[in-house]
């Protein structure tokens, strides 16, 4: 009898070692009162480690709010420790994370010198965070500031909901009032246009035409406003600088006097219509004894002449042909697809039409044509030269 219940109280203690549960129907029933006493122990001590083991999981997996053990249980007494640590760790790190750089850790060894380092650098590293903020905070007050006086539109606007959350004075009062034609053809507000300016990684620039003849140039940068993504819009009125470039572009390729495009046009405009293969009749004209008419009346009355000339060519001449002036008294015609037979009735023309025009001196003029075909071999030079050739044998022809 002594035998099986030293084997059974053997099993129930092996069990407790293997976190088994006990079998409450092993318990002894005919046995002396001092095994009953140590069966009674190992229940005891097996409801303590079952419980205390319970509890621990529950600290291994994070639960903070779990059940303390019973207040008897005298096994979970460092456990009730660590769990009173852990919250009180809890605490302080949610006070850190309110910004409580006060909380220190002194009881937990070398966690401690690593938990006080953390909380001084994150300390450190906020009181940096809000020098920068601070410092941000001021550059966008100053650029808003800025932005306030300019005269062109600055628009910012949130690339998710594509909606304005900048706009400075000048963007209020003009910019509804800009009215391009869309990729439809339909009149559009350019607000409306911009708003499709999403994906940009840099600069992005973009040119609009106005219903009411301006030019506005659209300068877009990404950037963050207030912590959200965004996009701001410089918007500008360039008609004066187009119509300035325009200007330029003019004083390069025209002639001041008359008007007429210069020897420079000349030449490449030439140069375009051989590379294209295009058939043209090329006209060099001289307007006669021009010097003479310095030499007796002055360099005003010179001009005169000059311009009288060139009105009348410009009038008898197609808008796309090309009409230069080459030198002081030379002058180029270009008929663009144009027999030289139907070139020579032009020239025919304009010459009638200037020996009519009145003056105190006599307006004439000598001119050579050459037909290009389009499958010439001629340079713009040759050309020149024929034509200059034909224009002298004209000159002799007429004794002018």
């Amino acid at each position: 009898m002594e035998k099986n219940v030293i084997n059974l109280l053997t099993r129930q203690m092996q069990d407790i070692i293997l976190n088994k549960p006990l079998d409450s129907s092993d318990k002894l029933e005919d046995a002396s009162e001092e095994l009953k006493n140590l069966q009674n122990i190992i229940y005891k001590l097996s409801a303590s480690l079952t419980e205390s083991n319970l509890f621990l999981k529950e600290l291994s997996e994070g639960n903070l709010d779990a059940e303390l053990p019973d207040r008897y249980n005298f096994l979970s007494g460092y456990l009730k420790e660590i769990h009173s640590i852990m919250k009180h760790l809890a605490w302080q790190t949610a006070q850190i994370a309110s910004g409580d750089y006060t909380q220190k850790v002194n009881f937990m060894g070398k966690f401690s010198d690593s938990f006080n380092i953390m909380v001084k650098q994150l300390e450190e590293r906020e009181i940096k965070l809000k020098a920068k903020s601070n410092a941000l905070a001021q550059s966008r007050e100053l650029l808003v500031s800025i932005m306030e006086t300019q005269s062109n539109s600055v628009v910012v606007l949130d690339v998710e909901t594509k909606e304005i959350i900048y706009s400075n004075k000048s963007a209020n009062e003009n910019i509804y009032a800009l009215m391009i034609k869309d990729q439809h053809n339909n009149d559009c507000c350019i607000l409306e246009e911009i708003k499709y300016i999403t994906n940009i990684t840099a600069k992005y620039e973009r040119e609009y035409y106005c219903n009411d003849e301006r030019y506005i140039k659209v300068t877009s940068y990404p950037i963050e406003w207030k912590c959200k993504k965004a996009i701001v819009h410089y918007i500008s009125d360039i008609t004066a600088e187009k119509e300035s470039n325009n200007n330029l572009s003019n004083m390069a390729y025209t002639d001041e006097l008359t008007g007429a495009y210069n020897r420079r046009y000349c030449k490449e405009a030439v140069s375009e219509l051989l590379n294209n293969k295009n058939a043209f009749s090329f006209v060099l004209l001289d307007i006669d004894k021009l010097k003479s008419v310095n030499d007796k009346f002055g360099h005003v009355t010179g001009d005169e002449y000059i311009l009288k000339v060139t009105k009348t060519v410009k009038n008898n001449i197609r808008n796309n042909d090309i009409f230069c002036r080459i030198g002081g008294d030379e002058f180029v015609i270009v008929f663009k697809n144009c027999s030289e037979k139907t070139a020579e009735n032009k020239m025919k023309k304009i010459h009638n039409k200037i020996l009519q025009i009145k003056k105190d001196y006599f307006l004439s003029i000598s001119y050579g044509i050459v037909y290009v075909s389009n499958e010439t071999s001629l340079s713009p030079d040759e050309i020149l030269e024929l034509s200059d050739a034909k224009m002298y044998e004209f000159k002799n022809k007429y004794k002018r």
